[in-house]
């Protein structure tokens, strides 16, 4: 709903829509309820959640990729161990992209994440999705209904080299929209926006461009 609102609040009643990670999560959740504000959707390295569940449920690879969600089932001391020595966490997940050097795009992330309450709300997120998931809560189902058959325009770029997401999550989003191109870019992590422009940046012009 604060999307719509958004949208609604800088007059774009119709938009290209792309995201990353949980932003990308969200974004499904709305093509999937808004499809007419949406002319085409770029999930960049974000499966398609019940593609996702899929495969949390039933393969082993996705399984152990995800056995960050299970650590961080546990109360506060997640928080407190991503907050250690000043967010020293940002500097390990910016060198998976090579990023680690960079020292204001660390700086963006650690001013992002000041104290406990901010990642708390954060690690949150993992708590919910990870309780739904084996537990199939019923107050879940209205939000999944719409996921089965997204018939806005999507492409999903995907580096191969994601620690936390299969290819084969990637490669299930096909099941669930009609209309779906998929993109690999071999060697690439999670953060290929980060990592990889050269290549993002081309095909999101391409892909909009063609649903303009």
């Amino acid at each position: 709903e604060d999307l719509k609102n958004l949208a609604e609040h800088v007059d774009k009643p119709k938009f290209h829509l792309v995201a990353h990670d949980w932003g990308g999560g969200v974004a499904w959740h709305f093509v999937s309820k808004y499809p007419e504000m949406v002319k085409s959707y770029t999930a960049c390295n974000i499966p398609h959640v019940t593609s996702l569940r899929d495969q949390q449920r039933g393969s082993w690879e996705q399984m152990l990729k995800s056995w960050y969600m299970l650590f961080f089932q546990l109360p506060v001391l997640p928080e407190f161990m991503m907050m250690k020595q000043d967010n020293q966490c940002f500097y390990g997940i910016a060198k998976e992209a090579g990023l680690h050097k960079d020292e204001e795009l660390i700086n963006v992330y650690k001013f992002a994440f000041p104290d406990f309450t901010t990642w708390n709300r954060t690690i949150n997120y993992y708590r919910a999705a990870v309780r739904s998931t084996i537990f199939k809560n019923p107050k879940s189902l209205p939000y999944m209904k719409g996921l089965k058959d997204i018939k806005v325009p999507c492409m999903s770029i995907f580096g191969t080299d994601d620690k936390y997401l299969s290819v084969d999550s990637a490669k299930g989003t096909n099941k669930y929209v009609k209309n779906h191109r998929l993109e690999l870019v071999p060697g690439v992590s999670h953060w290929i926006q980060q990592e990889a422009p050269e290549k993002v940046n081309p095909l999101l012009q391409d892909f909009m461009k063609n649903n303009a």
